[in-house]
């Protein structure tokens, strides 16, 4: 089904690009959530991207005349909405998924906003939904409390992590002036059109919940195309471009803060392909890999100071192209036998990282060993005894006691000798209470802590009490704390 796009002479206020492929479950309902709109002055243009389903079985059931049905002349969701766009008569644009919906007064509101400030791009709230859940995009990434006019990305510069593109609506004399593309690319079509839009425009911010997104339930299909070699290598490519797009804007502050959120957030979530561990050394990822090196290798100088010790370690091994070891110690690679057997050899990597060996190998150990005997109850005996054995012998090789909590030294104080019911009675047991030096060194370095922070304003004589109390504490402690002690209260008394 393929219909005439419309040519009243009248044009609409807004114009709705829908790009769609094989959505026929939830196409019907996503169009007439636009269609149904408190603003009438609406043109839905679906953009069928050579569906083999029934999706314009569904379209057809829809009789009115501001649904044009188009067929992509390229292949790609990029492509549908570039096609799309170009078609659009509205003086504001918008775009909607085909298996998502739109609230009754969702455009009402961006397009109300627009009108009273004349913005280029108005933004907003938006809520994911499941069968089960439903949250709102204020409720994990709190930008959109309140009304805010004439935003730029020098002001807010948290807005270049939220690139999705159908929360908003644009100026369409704007768009097409700023020259806004969508990528024609498998996947994260989006972010680099996105990106730009944020670097060009002033935008308004709206708190009102303005698009339903729906999280479909995976299948193994959808995860296979989401990790397929090219597909990884699209997302990455497109990352670059955002890259270039912010370093345009020659402001170091945007570019610390951009560089953060990608590497804590959406880059950690698609580089686990890379680090899985049939993937680490399959050439077909090889294109991937390097343009993922580039961008790691590019962001991570401004940002590990703000990344926890797991990620900056990750990315420190993935930039010095130790991707077998970052996918040791990444959260998304699987147990790797063969490399946590041999200790030595990790700990070489380790100290590649600038962290000493003791501290790297005991954030290893956090994402490694230490989760799998947490959640012993999952495991066999023989994986239960494997997994005691392989962190015991890391932390024999590499980490200082006092690297780890109590805790976690609880966890690794039982041998894999004593057999398999002993350790899970052990492991199901709390830890003792810390011995009494211990006890007073958490308070030693407490009240060192606290003169760091009372050096730089308070009278010398109350850090000279202080420091005094503190060394008192440091008598009873071990030799090696009071080595740090030491250290401390050097520091705090210069």
């Amino acid at each position: 089904m393929t219909t005439t796009p419309r040519t009243t002479d009248v044009s609409p206020e807004l114009s709705v690009v829908m790009p769609a492929r094989n959505v026929g479950p939830w196409i019907f309902e996503a169009a007439q959530s636009v269609l149904t709109q408190s603003v009438e002055s609406v043109e839905l243009i679906v953009v069928d991207d050579h569906s083999t389903d029934d999706t314009l079985r569904e379209l057809a059931r829809i009789e009115d005349d501001r649904l044009s049905v188009v067929t992509n002349p390229g292949e790609g969701g990029g492509t549908a909405r570039n096609h799309g766009a170009s078609l659009a008569k509205g003086t504001y644009l918008a775009f909607a998924d085909g298996d998502d919906l739109v609230p009754e007064r969702g455009y009402e509101a961006l397009l109300g906003q627009a009108r009273r400030t004349g913005a280029e791009m108005v933004v907003a709230n938006y809520a994911i939904f499941s069968p089960t859940t439903l949250n709102t995009r204020q409720q994990w990434f709190p930008l959109y409390g309140r009304t805010r006019e004439a935003v730029t990305i020098h002001d807010e510069p948290r807005f270049l992590r939220d690139r999705v593109c159908w929360n908003r609506v644009f100026l369409r004399e704007a768009w097409d002036a700023a020259g806004v593309r969508f990528a024609d690319a498998p996947r994260s079509n989006d972010i680099q059109a996105m990106t730009d839009a944020y670097c060009a425009f002033a935008f308004d911010v709206l708190p009102d919940v303005v698009y339903l997104y729906r999280r479909r339930a995976g299948s193994s299909s959808m995860t296979a195309r989401k990790h397929a070699p090219d597909s990884v290598l699209a997302h990455f490519e497109q990352e670059l471009g955002c890259l270039a797009s912010v370093e345009q804007l020659q402001d170091e502050r945007v570019m610390v803060s951009y560089a953060f959120e990608m590497l804590d957030n959406d880059v950690w979530a698609h580089v686990g392909p890379l680090l899985e561990p049939d993937h680490v050394r399959n050439p077909a990822y090889a294109a991937a890999r390097a343009a993922a090196l580039r961008f790691i290798q590019s962001t991570l100088p401004l940002s590990e100071g703000s990344l926890d010790a797991h990620k900056r370690l990750t990315y420190r091994l993935a930039a010095a192209e130790d991707w077998a070891a970052a996918a040791v110690v990444g959260t998304h690679a699987r147990d790797t036998p063969s490399a946590l057997g041999d200790p030595a050899t990790l700990a070489r990597h380790l100290q590649r990282t600038g962290l000493s060996r003791s501290r790297a190998a005991a954030e290893s150990l956090r994402v490694i060993s230490l989760p799998a005997l947490r959640g012993f109850a999952n495991l066999d005996d023989r994986a239960l005894l494997d997994a005691l054995a392989r962190g015991r012998r890391l932390a024999a090789y590499a980490v200082r006691p006092w690297h780890l909590t109590r805790e976690e030294r609880h966890l690794l104080s039982v041998g894999p000798s004593k057999g398999a019911g002993r350790v899970r009675a052990h492991l199901t047991s709390a830890p003792p209470p810390p011995s009494a030096p211990v006890r007073l060194a958490a308070h030693a370095f407490h009240d060192a802590g606290r003169m760091a922070g009372l050096a730089r304003r308070a009278p010398r004589a109350v850090v000279r009490r202080a420091a005094r109390g503190v060394r008192r504490l440091a008598r009873v402690l071990p030799a090696p704390v009071r080595a740090v002690g030491r250290r401390v209260l050097d520091r705090v008394r210069a």
